[in-house]
């Protein structure tokens, strides 16, 4: 599944808030295999990054993100 914006960017709050949605429909629907989801909005997702002492990662939206809270 994909999902895609029409303007603008997926930088949009509108978006990220659709994207936060859709995962977690798509992470409870019967038959699907969890361990395989994967969005910005999921723990299996994780970037690393080049920082001055040597590297970085992280999850993209950890779970105490406001971006991972439903309103």
């Amino acid at each position: 599944m994909v999902l895609k914006t029409q303007k603008g960017d997926i930088f949009e709050k509108e978006f990220m808030e659709t994207l936060r949605q859709v995962t977690e429909e798509v992470f409870y629907l019967k038959g699907v295999e969890r361990s395989s989801v994967t969005s910005l909005f999921t723990p299996n997702v994780r970037y690393n990054e080049v920082v001055e002492d040597g590297s970085a990662a992280a999850t993209s939206f950890p779970p105490t993100s406001p971006a991972r809270r439903s309103n």
